[in-house]
């Protein structure tokens, strides 16, 4: 359907999300029409009248500038959580046009949805996110998080330095060699704060950082900063956390 109705009315540019339903869209639309694909990508500027994509590689550790053709329709995958979404602007007003898509018969029907484990579901796509860095001290000390995580029904992740040191996996790495994510609540525990780390969360709705350095760069990128023994506060949130579940759930009973 997309390519029969841009296939009349090529735009210049579209935008699709990189992720695996996004990405594989944009390839097959690419590929159909023979456009022009940059994916994934960081941003997409416009320079002199030119639409530039900043792209990056499979193992996301370099960007390059892509200059976008503008004699035909560009396609950008954008790498999940790079993007804001902007406020409603009441005052603009879109144009309907209708188009007959192609009928097709169903492949495939949703019989039900299951809400993902944050144990195991990519970070990108959480809303609440604990994140561990050097000051954890080791697979021990992910291991106290991941039970902070499971008391706050948040998934786990990690700065790089954290993934280097073989403490956790690389799919939970933040950062502009790993993964932007843009949580309502994130925990930063023991992670000073490098600029390709924040990078990867400074867009978080909540930052609360514990680091026994008050002067580290995430403390003053954070909403809430805690200036203390990051395992003492590890020990008194898994005291207090099932105190609080329990209270929540009283209240609702009642």
């Amino acid at each position: 359907a997309a390519a029969a109705l841009w296939g009349q009315r090529p735009p210049r540019l579209i935008l699709a999300g990189a992720d695996p339903a996004g990405r594989a869209w944009s390839a097959r639309l690419a590929a159909r029409c023979q456009w022009q694909l940059v994916s994934p990508a960081l941003i997409v500027r416009l320079r002199d009248g030119v639409f530039v994509a900043t792209a990056i590689n499979g193992s996301a550790s370099k960007a390059r500038s892509v200059p976008l053709a503008a004699e035909a329709p560009a396609i950008v995958a954008l790498r999940p959580g790079v993007c804001q979404p902007l406020a409603a602007d009441a005052s603009r007003r879109g144009t309907v046009q209708a188009f007959a898509a192609p009928q097709r018969p169903e492949r495939s029907r949703v019989t039900s949805h299951v809400a993902a484990d944050p144990a195991h579901a990519e970070i990108q796509h959480l809303s609440r996110l604990v994140a561990g860095g050097r000051g954890v001290g080791g697979r021990d000390g992910f291991h106290r998080l991941r039970a902070v995580a499971r008391q706050l029904q948040a998934g786990v992740a990690a700065s790089r330095m954290a993934v280097d040191l073989g403490w956790i996996e690389y799919a939970r790495q933040v950062g502009q060699t790993g993964k932007t994510v843009r949580p309502d609540l994130y925990l930063a525990c023991g992670i000073s704060g490098a600029s390709h780390h924040l990078q990867g969360m400074s867009q978080s709705r909540c930052i609360v950082a514990i680091n026994s350095d008050p002067q580290a760069p995430i403390m003053a990128a954070a909403h809430l900063a805690i200036a203390a023994d990051l395992h003492a506060v590890l020990a008194e949130l898994e005291r207090l956390l099932p105190k609080a579940a329990a209270a929540g759930k009283s209240e609702r009973g009642a």
